[in-house]
Order: structure tokens, then sequence, then C-alpha cells
């Protein structure tokens, strides 16, 4: 069964052409390796050299037909990048040969890097293996979207450097607010734009937290102003009346008590998920901030 083929050069589109009118394209120099090539019925882009045996040696010795091949330019508008090669037919038969990818010497540079950042703080700083395998997804990510050499390092850079910018107004604003309330509204107003998703998701988190942690103050807030009002005085009086002086007592502790509870499990909620932004700036490069001589974080 005959196949045929559309090739994009000159950024026009042509074909269909038979596997023999391909071959001999090949053959005078009109189709290059890097060549976008695509067989009939498949909507996605090859570049040539990874249709097997289309630049064997058989193939580039041989001596190119006299019949010039019937070829329609089509003109396309848009060019979709090449994915993996998928088995081909032709005539005569090409033997299907795997992809090649090859990594630049920056990129194995940076690689390397980011194995060892893993390996030193996995031990102590690392809380989730989700945090690795983020990085490695997005590592992949970029080498199957064909990153140049130095692709791979400005995209780990400009994370790096938003990160420390987001952790750095962070801070800022922090310091800056005038009661806690502020302090999640102020959190939201920041630009997470440059960071990675798993930055993003770690930060919403950590406001998340903080809003958490707000509620249980103003409701304490909310309930002392209720326990010193004349109200509370009133059916505190009510209740010795009718035999249970102690109740209103009891009852105050312990609502105390649960509020105390509650703003002990919010405060520990907003310190773990800070550490979990510090483990992410670690491993993404960013710069950490030094200590906070307070302990609000």
């Amino acid at each position: 069964m005959t196949e045929y083929w559309y090739v994009q050069r000159n950024n026009s589109r042509q074909g269909p052409l038979s596997s023999q009118q391909l071959i001999e394209m090949v053959q005078q120099g009109k189709v290059s390796r890097n060549t976008l090539v695509r067989r009939d019925g498949n909507s996605k882009w090859y570049r040539a050299e990874n249709i097997g045996g289309l630049f064997s040696p058989a193939v580039l010795e041989a001596k190119p037909s006299s019949q010039k091949p019937s070829i329609e330019p089509v003109t396309s508008s848009r060019i979709e990048p090449p994915p993996l090669p998928v088995q081909v037919g032709t005539k005569p038969r090409l033997r299907q040969s795997h992809p090649k990818y090859w990594i630049g010497g920056l990129s194995l540079s940076a690689i390397l890097i980011s194995l060892l950042l893993l390996v030193i703080f996995l031990p102590s700083q690392i809380s989730s293996f989700r945090t690795c395998l983020s990085l490695f997804s997005e590592t992949v990510s970029l080498w199957n979207s064909g990153a140049t050499d130095g692709a791979f390092e400005k995209d780990l850079l400009v994370h790096a450097e938003s990160i420390s910018r987001v952790m750095a107004e962070d801070r800022k604003r922090s310091v800056e607010a005038q009661n806690f309330e502020e302090i999640p509204q102020n959190m939201r107003q920041i630009d997470l734009s440059g960071c990675p998703n798993e930055f993003r998701a770690a930060y919403l988190a950590h406001i998340h937290s903080w809003e958490a942690a707000v509620q249980v103050l103003i409701e304490f807030k909310e309930f002392q102003e209720q326990s010193k009002s004349g109200a509370a005085f009133v059916e505190s009086m009510l209740r010795g009346y009718m035999g249970d002086p102690f109740g209103k007592t009891l009852e105050v502790l312990q609502t105390n008590q649960e509020l105390e509870k509650r703003y002990k499990t919010a405060r520990e909620g907003i310190q773990t998920s800070y550490r979990r932004l510090e483990e992410l700036a670690v491993l993404f490069g960013a710069q950490l901030l030094p200590p906070q001589t307070t302990n609000a974080q």
C-alpha cells in the first residue's frame, strides 16, 4: 500500500508525495535532516532524520530518478512541533529508528546541580516526595518542549528570582501590617508571576493558614467583649439564683481553652507552611531571607 507524505519547507507545505518522491527529494538535497515531514493521515510533524532509513547510505548513494516528482505546494499558517516518531511504511520500506535526543553541556550541568541539591537537602529539609517529583516533572517538561541549551538555565533563573522577590515582599508586608487582620489581605496582593506552580500552591496554603489564625483571633476578641458586657453579668446573676453560680465561669473557661487550642493549631500551620516555602525556595535556587527576630512569619 502506497503511503503519502507532506513536506514543510520554505514556509510552504508540499504534498502529497509518495514514498519514492520523498526519497528523490532527499537525494536531490531538497529535504534536509531538519526538514519537517508528516505522513498522510497523521496530523503530527517529524524531523526527516527521525524517519527511519530515509537518510541511510543506500538512499543517499543512489542516483535520483530523472522524473521530477509532482508536488503541489500548499500554504500553511501554523507549523506544529514534531513529537516522538511513529512506525512508518514506505516504498521501498524504510527501517524505523529510534528518535535522537541531545542534551547540551549547560543543560547537563544544570541537571547535575539540581540532583546534587536534592541529595544534600533531602534528609533535613524536603518534607514531601511530591516536591521532588514536581521539579523532576518540570525538568522533563522543559526537555520535551524542545528547550535549547540556555532555555533550561533561564527558566531556573526566572523561578529563583521570582521566589526571592515574593519572599522579600511577604516579609515586608507582614512587618508593615497594622494588625493581624491585614496580613493575609496583603499577602493576596503579592504578584506570583514567574514562580513555579509548586511554589504558587504552597504560598496559597500559607495564606490559608494565616486566614485560619486570624479567624480564631477575631472570634477570641468578640468572645472577650461579650464576656465583659453587662448581659454576661446579668446571665451569671440569674444562674446564681437558679443554683448554678459557677456555670457561666466554667463556660467561659471552656470556650477560652477551645479558642487557645484552635489558635495553637493555626499558628503551627503557619510555621509549617512557611517552612514549606523555604524548602521550595532552596530547591529552586532562591536566596533565603535572614531569620526574623519576632515570632511572626
